[in-house]
């Protein structure tokens, strides 16, 4: 595909077949039924007996919690407020990375962003909160397309990519003003799912092709 041509794929609706991003959106979705059945997704309990993310349950081995907190969400505006983000931002990422690679992002950020929070909220003594949600997944999947966009202006010089990044750069300055002026937003929760997807996207789009190399140069060597 010319670069041209994937990178204007970047923060659009057009992009079909993203199979990996529907069953996310659709396990999302199921899951919320789950919550509305159980007694509400609005109710506490019901997200704690569910699997909401409370720090001091994780590091005492309830460990599932930092995987099912990302598929909870706690109202129906929660719910399609990320899943428009994702559903917006999931495919473009899929299909430049594949979908080993892309669920492997979502995850990584996701999860990793679960138990990073439980361990710093313990240390500050903040431990009096539940937090559920996929926006820390999808914030790193948006952490991964500053990272496919950043190789495409840096090594491929294309324009394209370098006005993509600044519109990318922009909505994340917007959502920081969004989490700085609602309590109800974890903006550490966003940080940390920003920075782990940029660090994974990183490590796969500017070090995934030279390790690809190396190996393959590794094992077509004939054996003495």
């Amino acid at each position: 595909m010319k670069p041209k041509i994937r990178y204007s794929r970047a923060l659009t609706l057009s992009i079909k077949n993203a199979y990996a991003t529907y069953v996310l959106i659709g396990l999302n979705f199921l899951v919320f039924a789950v919550e509305i059945y159980s007694g509400g997704s609005e109710d506490v309990e019901t997200l704690q007996k569910l699997g909401g993310l409370i720090p001091e349950a994780v590091w005492q081995g309830e460990w599932w919690r930092a995987i099912a907190a990302n598929f909870l969400h706690f109202d129906s505006v929660h719910l399609l407020t990320n899943m428009l983000g994702l559903y917006f931002l999931g495919p473009f990422v899929e299909k430049t990375l594949g979908i080993c690679r892309y669920l492997w992002v979502y995850f990584l950020s996701g999860v990793g962003t679960m138990v990073t929070f439980s361990l710093v909220v313990i240390y500050l003594q903040d431990t009096d909160r539940i937090l559920v949600g996929a926006s820390a997944a999808i914030m790193g999947v948006l952490g991964t397309i500053i990272a496919i966009l950043l190789k495409g202006w840096l090594m491929e010089k294309n324009d394209l990519a370098a006005h993509r990044l600044c519109l990318v750069l922009f909505i994340v300055s917007l959502q920081v003003i969004v989490d700085l002026n609602f309590e109800q937003v974890s903006f550490l929760a966003h940080a940390l799912g920003l920075g782990l997807g940029f660090t994974s996207g990183f490590l796969i789009v500017f070090l995934g092709p030279a390790i690809n190399n190396w190996l393959g140069r590794f094992q077509s060597k004939k054996p003495l």
